[in-house]
């Protein structure tokens, strides 16, 4: 296929695809990856749970309601 790709002039590249690979085989993490990443983890729980903080206190804008009159009364 890519001999065929330089031979020809006007052959167009789509958009990449969507796909997935999986594999069938544990992956060994180092200490120093392991350390990584779970300062990683740390961090992102610490900014959602502060997100919910700073969301939770956050006052709400009062929803008026409109009296419609009506024809019946």
């Amino acid at each position: 296929q890519a001999v065929h790709y330089y031979d020809e002039n006007e052959i167009e590249v789509g958009e990449p695809i969507q796909c997935k690979v999986a594999v069938n085989h544990v992956v060994e993490l180092t200490a120093e990856e392991k350390a990584e990443a779970r300062q990683n983890a740390i961090r992102q729980y610490q900014d959602d749970e502060l997100r919910k903080l700073q969301n939770r206190n956050k006052p709400t804008a009062k929803k008026e309601t409109k009296v419609e009159p009506s024809l019946f009364d």
